[in-house]
């Protein structure tokens, strides 16, 4: 594919030449001719126009090829800028979200050997090392759907109330989901987007025993770690007509407390079997999600590189097939900073109309990109955030800007009297 673009590109921009006579390619070609804009129309706007910017308008849209391809490329500079910040805003934080904002518990706690009921030394021991604590039940089921089945995590709870001190069950839009009640139950967002689950569906679970569970669906939470199933403990021992024995606690810890020296405390005792500190993993997750810098940083490069080669190659041949022009009005009296705006004015607003262009492709080339970057046991959340925008702009029109500088150079270099006896 890039062979084809590249040499494609070459073959469709030389093919009119390349088949042009003789004779015809020796003889000047004839300036492009004036046309009146849409702008002139709109009479009480054309009328306060000053008369260099009503020139800079008509000779935007003189050049129907330049004007197209400097949208283009600036657009495409733009959406590769709005993507690379839009991935870093999606992925890198996820993990502050998830510890920091869903699973606000400090720990949680493995157990084996329970029943229905803690064992008395497990019980003081939490008592004296946590400042609360919540116990339910938690297994691997699959999840039947079609054909296919999908491993999930099913957490069962005696109750939901006081739930949000460990756990905050709330939509994507940030409201809080009401409490499944019999037979019901709520799924995490990537369940619901992957499989196709939506609010008042019924899904089918089953164990590794072969025992099932059918369950309507409620509510849609966020959550971006694991694919998530929460329910009623009396809704799985109805279904199973058997007791659900507890395997699992969410911790708070006394506050000041040394998390570790807790957790090693805890994990000394014979019912369990792992502590995993919520803080250590965020922690871990975080320091992953770091090396997004290093493929921000790649794409704005990139599309540094893009801005200059479109802006720099466009200019350029603006000015050199308008040298004479350019000539003539240095002639007329124009000072170097009036020149220069004369010409580069118009890269200034096709700049603008190309960021314009390039926001809304970029959100487009943002969401397809996540689209491929799906991971089974991690949801990020597809957004652009409003500074990424902010950025992808100022940074386009610097890349303009730096260009500009360098073509007013050139501009400044054009020897007037050999430039009049050029034919354009």
């Amino acid at each position: 594919m890039s062979l084809i673009c590249s040499v494609g590109t070459t073959w469709f921009s030389c093919r009119l030449e390349l088949a042009e006579t003789s004779a015809g390619l020796m003889r000047p070609k004839a300036p492009k001719a004036g046309k009146r804009v849409l702008l002139e129309n709109v009479g009480f706007i054309w009328k306060r126009l000053k008369f260099l910017h009503k020139v800079s308008i008509r000779n935007i849209f003189r050049y129907k090829k330049r004007l197209f391809m400097m949208i283009l490329g600036i657009g495409g500079c733009t959406a590769l800028l709005v993507t690379g910040f839009g991935l870093k805003d999606s992925i890198a934080g996820f993990a502050d979200t998830q510890y920091g904002e869903i699973e606000v518990a400090d720990a949680s706690a493995s157990l084996k050997n329970i029943g229905e009921e803690l064992p008395e030394a497990l019980s003081q021991l939490l008592d004296e090392n946590t400042a609360d604590h919540r116990l339910m039940y938690t297994g691997s089921w699959d999840l039947l759907y079609g054909k296919k089945v999908k491993s999930v995590t099913v957490n069962a709870v005696d109750s939901f109330d006081g739930l949000d001190k460990y756990f905050v069950l709330r939509d994507m839009e940030g409201n809080a989901l009401a409490a499944p009640a019999m037979g019901e139950a709520v799924v995490s967002h990537s369940i619901a987007e992957r499989y196709n689950v939506k609010k008042g569906d019924s899904i089918r679970l089953r164990d590794d025993n072969m025992r099932e569970l059918n369950v309507k669906i409620t509510g849609i939470f966020e959550n971006h770690v694991y694919n998530v199933v929460f329910m009623g403990r009396d809704t799985m021992e109805a279904q199973l007509g058997e007791k659900t024995d507890i395997n699992y606690a969410l911790l708070n810890f006394r506050e000041g407390a040394d998390t570790y020296k807790t957790s090693a405390a805890l994990s000394k005792n014979g019912n369990v079997t792992a502590v995993i500190l919520f803080g250590d993993l965020k922690v871990r997750l975080s320091k992953m999600m770091s090396s997004l810098d290093y493929i921000v940083l790649i794409v704005i490069i990139c599309a540094a590189g893009l801005a200059f080669i479109v802006l720099y190659n466009l200019t350029n041949i603006n000015i050199t097939e308008r040298v004479r022009e350019i000539a003539t009005i240095k002639v007329l009296g124009f000072f170097r900073r009036e020149t220069s705006s004369y010409v580069l004015r118009e890269n200034l607003a096709l700049t603008a109309f190309g960021t314009v262009v390039g926001l809304g492709l970029g959100i487009l080339v943002h969401r397809f990109v996540m689209a491929q970057i799906r991971v089974d046991l991690v949801d990020f959340s597809v957004k652009v955030l409003p500074k990424s925008f902010l950025y992808s702009v100022l940074l386009t029109f610097l890349f303009n800007f730096i260009v500009d500088l360098f073509m007013e150079l050139k501009l400044e270099k054009i020897n007037m009297a050999e430039s009049l006896k050029s034919i354009e």
